[in-house]
């Protein structure tokens, strides 16, 4: 997508939004309403295309047919007529608020300006104000910091400002795990929220400001953030399917843009531009789009994404990705003949356990870092499919089929599979990852069928399965395979153990696939139309089989996934391989992995040609 490409898009949709623009101030779109209420939505619907036309503004001459029309809706929501809450008496105006002044901070000549005094004293009241509420730790902690950057942008610096600063400052630094990658919040919750939060907003804010220090601090962190990030995007733009929020779409690729704002002297021969363009328009040509408005969903609408704080209009953060308007027409970032990522990669983040890779045409997240775990002592939370599973991709979204969870080890009792629970990370390098955990059932204080996207109760008792065994989990990178080994802590005979692998989705259950349980090396093979998968015990398994079933997901309403059995456990270690792949990529005679095993130990014969032995014993550590 050129730039010209990109204004011509961010008309149509803010031409769309405009058009519903009410009497009050406010923008109602269609859709239900959130939990904070349709005053809120109407606010929502202001402040979020309201960033997108701030880029749009900045970025080019010329004023577009909207932008009268706009600034009447500004007025008219500044005023006392207008129907935008405080933050002072509803949590969300916080975050629109925040939005508001960050757009006049981008486009002041075009937004803020040309207001009448009226509407200038009131907005800067509402933001005054606004600095007397205690953010929520988490991304909200940044919130206030826009606020008073603007503030302080018109010459409006006090204690306020400076606290609400240094605040943020204080917080997002108590979260930095390292690798371009933050917590969002205390305990270890990764995810886009990186993107389009924590490397928007405070490099942003620092090159705006030309904050020099704040900018070399927060440029390098980001400029670690987006190496990793583009594993997590395949050619074709599809990103890796996981963490919450997933209706801000666009916004996944807000960082590529940033960056290429800020550090333009980088070189990348346009690898940030292509990701950033194959984003925009991977969502584009899948329905995210329909009669000039974003909707809430993935690839079209689908209702079933939105959590509660969802409105109607908050797919427009992804706004945060026309950042990229602000950089000049000249920058390789606009370069049209940017060359195809490298077909394969790795990105490991040491200390924070997330392996991201692109193989094979497909993005793939291996989690050995990231649980979503609030109460670690005496409460314990069921597993978020958006952030305890051990894998995510490109080509599938966390789902259960039957009630079994997709990419999880664990034991199989009463019908149900134990949970990951704390995911504790041992170590991380370019090409493995390992973790500690200890399989954990839930009794649920709270009952729901709602397993999907982040919108289940959680909350429960903590009990842990099995007496208490603890399992040592690794992922090896070995050419298009994964080697997934997991080391029981100590013997438990005659425990059931399942292992369950990528759930390919699919417009019906008629997949092609096969299986073989009858050997030693149990395994399973199965595809869709466009995606392939393959899962293989080597060690340990006695029974492979496949689960197909209706499940609830943005990529078709039934889905198939392999499964490996062990019924009566008489091994410490269990080892599988598995891969992801698109068909085109597919060689029916791919080399796998292998095992051999002495009395003492199991060697694993890689295909790369690497060695792995694994002592027989519990508790046994793999030579990598």
């Amino acid at each position: 997508m050129d730039k010209q490409s990109a204004l011509d898009l961010a008309d149509v949709l803010l031409s769309a939004v405009i058009d519903r623009a009410s009497t009050d101030g406010s923008i109602h779109l269609p859709g239900k309403a959130s939990k904070w209420g349709t005053a809120s939505d109407g606010y929502e619907g202001v402040s979020r295309p309201l960033l997108l036309a701030s880029f749009r503004l900045a970025g080019s001459p010329g004023l577009p047919e909207w932008h009268d029309r706009l600034l009447d809706v500004i007025e008219l929501g500044a005023s006392n007529r207008g129907g935008w809450p405080e933050a002072d008496k509803l949590a969300q105006a916080l975050v629109e608020t925040a939005s508001l002044a960050l757009s006049l901070r981008i486009a002041p000549s075009r937004l803020f300006e040309p207001l009448s005094q009226g509407a200038k004293n009131s907005l800067i009241e509402r933001f005054r104000r606004s600095l007397d509420v205690t953010p929520s730790e988490n991304n909200w902690v940044m919130f206030p910091h826009v606020i008073a950057d603007f503030l302080e942008s018109i010459g409006l610096s006090d204690e306020k400002t400076r606290r609400a600063i240094a605040n943020s400052r204080k917080y997002t630094e108590s979260w930095y795990r390292g690798g371009g990658l933050y917590t969002d919040g205390s305990g270890r919750t990764f995810d886009y929220y990186n993107a389009w939060a924590f490397h928007f907003y405070l490099p942003l804010i620092s090159h705006l400001g030309r904050d020099q220090s704040a900018l070399e601090l927060y440029g390098a962190r980001l400029d670690e953030y987006w190496r990793f990030a583009r594993n997590l995007v395949e050619s074709s733009g599809a990103p890796v399917f996981f963490g919450r929020s997933l209706t801000y779409r666009f916004a996944i690729a807000a960082p590529f843009a940033v960056s290429a704002l800020i550090s333009p002297a980088v070189r990348d021969d346009g690898e940030r531009g292509r990701i950033w363009s194959a984003v925009i328009e991977y969502f584009m040509s899948r329905g995210a789009v329909t009669g000039g408005l974003l909707s809430v969903g993935w690839h079209g609408e689908y209702r079933e994404m939105a959590q509660r704080y969802t409105g109607p209009a908050s797919p427009y953060w992804a706004s945060k990705a026309f950042a990229a308007l602000l950089i000049p027409n000249q920058s390789e970032f606009w370069k049209q003949d940017a060359p195809e990522a490298e077909a394969r990669s790795e990105h490991a983040v040491s200390g924070v356990g997330l392996l991201a890779t692109t193989r094979a045409k497909v993005a793939i997240l291996h989690n050995h870092g990231s649980d979503h775990q609030k109460a670690r002592v005496t409460a314990f939370f069921k597993d978020d499919p958006l952030y305890t599973r051990r894998s995510y991709s490109s080509r599938t979204v966390p789902i259960e089929i039957s009630g079994m969870p997709d990419n999880s080890f664990g034991i199989l009792q009463k019908g149900r599979l134990s949970g990951r629970g704390v995911v504790k990370v041992v170590t991380t390098s370019r090409d493995y990852a390992a973790s500690i955990i200890e399989p954990t059932v839930t009794r649920f204080l709270f009952s729901s069928n709602l397993l999907n996207f982040g919108k289940f109760d959680r909350i429960g008792p903590r009990v842990l399965a099995a007496g208490g065994v603890s399992i040592v989990e690794y992922t090896i990178l070995d050419g298009k395979w994964d080697i997934q080994i997991f080391c029981l802590s100590k013997e438990k005979p005659g425990l059931h153990f399942r292992l369950t692998s990528w759930a390919l989705p699919s417009e019906s259950v008629a997949y092609e696939y096969t299986v073989d349980s009858d050997s030693d090396i149990p395994s399973a093979r199965w595809r869709n139309a466009t995606t392939g998968a393959e899962l293989i015990g080597l060690h340990g398994f006695r029974q492979a089989s496949l689960v197909a079933g209706d499940v609830t997901s943005p990529l078709g309403p039934s889905a198939v996934m392999g499964l490996l059995d062990n019924a009566s456990c008489e091994v410490n270690v269990f080892i599988a391989a598995s891969r992801l792949y698109d068909i085109a990529d597919d060689n029916n005679n791919e080399m796998r992995p292998s095992v051999n095993q002495s009395d003492t130990d199991i060697s694993i014969s890689c295909t790369d040609g690497r060695i792995i032995r694994i002592p027989k014993v519990a508790g046994g550590k793999p030579e990598i």
